[in-house]
């Protein structure tokens, strides 16, 4: 992760284990970000399949390929979130079911996750089919 942002200091507050993983994650969110806002015109399609590509890899034990996903790999099996009753689940165990969305609201009343919230429901037998 860059110093050059705000989420770099912001990180530094927390305990080293978190920090690790919390960076993991940014890192990678931000190489599927740059991968598709740079791809060149009609190539996003194949750029977020490359990246679903290199997630699954972390996911399912293969060797990834890129070094976020090197980075990202070794956390998979320790995330746990709290769910809608505050009870820890892991995201292992939620993957077993099948595919899983993970999306981070501030509340009812942030009127950006209320579209995303809208946009995930719309899109959820997308997300639920292979």
């Amino acid at each position: 992760m860059a110093r050059d942002t705000s989420f770099y200091y912001s990180f530094l507050v927390l305990p080293a284990a978190k920090r690790q993983a919390i960076v993991a994650v940014w890192d990678f969110c931000r190489a599927v970000d740059d991968a598709v806002d740079e791809a060149p015109v009609g190539t996003s399609a194949a750029q977020v399949a490359r990246w679903r590509e290199e997630l699954a890899r972390c996911f399912d034990g293969r060797p990834p390929e890129t070094p976020q996903g090197r980075a990202l790999q070794p956390l998979v099996p320790a995330f746990n979130l709290p769910d809608e009753n505050g009870n820890l689940v892991s995201l292992s165990s939620l993957l077993r079911l099948g595919p899983a969305v993970i999306s981070f609201n501030r509340g009812h009343w942030c009127p950006y996750c209320r579209i995303n919230t809208r946009a995930l429901a719309e899109a959820q037998t997308q997300v639920a089919s292979p």
